[in-house]
């Protein structure tokens, strides 16, 4: 079995990258796969539950953003596209997933923002985001105001929103951010 240490050595720190991408690689494909959405007493791991012990991968991995940015980056881009590929899993399930990773993340981090921007996307690709969030979208201006981001991650954050409302017929609404994100 790989280590998911960093050096090998018993005491040293975890590496939840190797973890992400372990769990995320072709290792676990068919395990994972056939995980219920959630628990019961038969299979008390559910896909429910592997995504809770992500968040708090994803919590730790948040104070190695500013050091680490690209790994972390890559490993959450990592998960979120591994989630979204769970065929096997409903639709409300994948979201829920992605919603309770976004609600766990700290405003303080650019990780936020790209959750909810691949959130964003995975509802628009799924005929969902009207029905879903859209008012969350709408009002990204507001709701991301506090989040610590650089101008160009803010103005990505309004960008992409602004062409998911567009692609959904908002036209206003995806002016407002266009015109805020100048």
């Amino acid at each position: 079995m790989t280590s998911l240490r960093s050096s090998g050595k018993k005491n040293a720190a975890p590496d939840a990258y190797g973890f992400v991408k372990y769990v995320t690689g072709g290792d676990l494909k068919t395990y994972i796969g056939g995980l219920k959405p959630k628990a019961t007493k038969k299979k008390p791991l559910s896909f429910d539950r592997l995504n809770i012990i992500m968040m708090s991968v994803f919590k730790f991995l948040e104070e190695k953003i500013k050091k680490e940015p690209k790994q972390v980056l890559e490993s959450l881009d990592a998960w979120l596209q591994f989630v979204k590929s769970q065929k096997e899993q409903n639709l409300n399930t994948i979201f829920e997933s992605q919603l309770n990773l976004y609600l766990v993340l700290s405003e303080d981090s650019v990780m936020k923002a790209k959750v909810f921007v691949f959130m964003t996307k995975f509802l628009q690709e799924n005929g969902q985001l009207e029905s879903v969030m859209i008012a969350q979208v709408r009002d990204v201006i507001n709701l991301s105001a506090n989040w610590n981001l650089t101008n160009d991650e803010r103005m990505n954050l309004y960008t992409e929103c602004a062409k998911s409302l567009d692609l959904d017929g908002d036209s206003q609404g995806a002016f407002a951010i266009y015109f805020e994100s100048l």
